[in-house]
């Protein structure tokens, strides 16, 4: 079943026939959703209920996505139903005070709090303590209280605190609505505070109002994320708040010293892995959140043929890599030439990064599930169109930036070569302007080679040379055994 984010209260009105509206029950509680029948209003066509319904993803729009799921559940029972009252049902518990029991330390205060952070005094013991004024004198009873069957725990016992203090019976709720602006402002400030810190660091900005604006998004950020964990802890103290306050800028300042150093001294090939690895997680996050928003069905319907241009790539027999199209201007084959598996992986690795346009659609479709934007009536249509956009611009980047950068590099390694220059390498494969001079008895396949004029040697393995032919423009192979191969940059050999 799947994991619920958020649940809501919903009183709705069933009309139908009995039938149809336990058709509707059995759909509704095969989800886990709680269904209250209530007293007085049934009848022979209609009834009461009040439904505690569940909805996965975020918490935007997730009142209209429960109340679509409802109408999708209404149409596979012949019933109507109409809406009357719908709430959030938000956790009003109280957090319990968290402690762990450990022996007592008879040492000096230094010493001591190295081997209680060593934990080798802790009994194993945990308390989870209703909050009230007299909590420690409770968790000192229950760090030496006997249970039945059990070895009795060490006389000298004492409770050690985890996380916060639970000191105090009463509790105020936190607002929900300002909950969520604090928690979005600080997700946006966080992110312009490291852009803007990796600019200050990579431009090496000196002026005063470059880092005055740095130190007022530190202190406000500080602030925000400071706040929001004073709420999720139920502070109430002034001397707590201000705690967790400091606690909030320190960590927002040592975001914007990190992001300053990465954009001054990482250099830009590792900025830009940085990213490649950021537009990872991204993707993966996306591909999560949709399976984790619809079914694995859905997800496959999608993953699929956003899986399928990938295969173009890396299966050898198709052979869509950058290496293919270069050697296919030679007239050769990926098989012809030796290239180093390291570099073989780095053209691999380009031609997949332009073939991944379907999967950041499906990404995208995650989140958009994840927001409740894809739950309403026409979405196939819409997702279909992004889908196809995304194909087709990723065919259309592979070949703009795949295959016509190979076969140009391999006319540029023509031109040089033809003009008595060595051409340059390119991902692996660094072809040679050589010569030939028969050694012994000759053996060639496809043609025979001249010795007057020069030849492109590419590297290969095993006894045989690949040649392509500087004049014909035709490809050859030879005998490494039975030929003399040179350097050469004259017009003639």
């Amino acid at each position: 079943m799947t994991a619920y984010d958020h649940w809501f209260r919903m009183e709705i009105e069933v009309t139908g026939t009995t039938n149809g509206r336990a058709s509707l029950l059995r759909a509704m509680e095969s989800r886990g959703w709680v269904v209250t029948v209530l007293e007085g209003e049934d009848g022979p066509r209609q009834a009461g209920w009040l439904v505690e319904a569940g909805v996965p993803g975020a918490r935007w729009r997730s009142e209209e996505a429960i109340r679509h799921k409802v109408m999708e559940l209404t149409k596979e029972a012949p019933v109507g139903i109409r809406f009357r009252l719908q709430e959030p049902i938000t956790s009003d518990a109280v957090p319990l005070g968290h402690y762990a029991v450990r022996r007592a330390v008879h040492l000096p205060r230094w010493c001591a709090a190295v081997l209680l952070w060593s934990k080798l005094f802790d009994t194993g013991r945990q308390l989870f303590l209703d909050p009230g004024p007299d909590i420690d004198a409770r968790a000192a009873h229950e760090s030496t209280r006997l249970l039945p069957g059990v070895t009795a725990p060490p006389s000298d016992a004492v409770p050690r605190l985890l996380g916060p203090k639970a000191d105090v019976s009463v509790f105020p709720l936190r607002h929900p609505v300002l909950s969520r602006l604090k928690r979005a402002a600080a997700v946006l400030l966080l992110l312009a505070l490291a852009l803007w810190s990796a600019a200050v660091g990579r431009h090496h900005l000196t002026s005063w109002s470059a880092w005055t604006f740095a130190a007022a998004l530190t202190g406000v950020t500080g602030y925000l994320l400071g706040s929001m964990r004073a709420e999720a802890f139920r502070h109430t103290s002034s001397s707590t708040r201000g705690k967790e306050t400091r606690g909030g800028i320190v960590a927002a300042g040592a975001i914007a010293l990190l992001s300053a150093f990465i954009g001054a001294v990482v250099p830009g090939r590792l900025r830009l892995l940085t990213l490649a690895l950021l537009a990872i997680w991204f993707v993966g996050n996306g591909i999560r959140l949709l399976l984790r928003s619809s079914n694995w069905r859905t997800t496959a319907v999608w993953l699929l043929p956003a899986l399928l241009p990938l295969l173009f790539v890396l299966l050898p027999t198709l052979g869509f890599s950058l290496h293919a199209y270069y050697m296919d201007a030679f007239g050769l084959n990926q098989e012809d030439v030796a290239v180093s598996a390291v570099w073989r992986a780095v053209a691999d690795t380009k031609a997949l990064v332009f073939m991944t346009g379907p999967l950041i659609a499906v990404a995208v479709f995650g989140y958009a599930w994840h927001l409740h934007i894809f739950r309403g009536p026409g979405w196939f249509p819409v997702a279909l169109a992004i889908f196809s956009a995304a194909f087709y611009s990723a065919v259309l980047l592979f070949t703009q930036q795949v295959g016509h950068p190979a076969a140009q590099a391999a006319e540029r390694a023509k031109a040089e070569a033809r003009s008595g220059r060595q051409p340059a390498q390119y991902f692996g494969i660094a072809p040679h302007r050589v010569c030939l001079r028969a050694v012994g008895e000759a053996g060639w396949e496809t043609s025979q080679p001249i010795d007057s004029h020069p030849y492109l040697q590419f590297p290969s393995n095993g006894d045989r040379v690949v040649l392509w032919d500087l004049v014909t423009g035709t490809p050859l192979s030879v005998k490494r055994e039975q030929y003399r191969i040179s350097n050469s940059t004259a017009p003639i050999c």
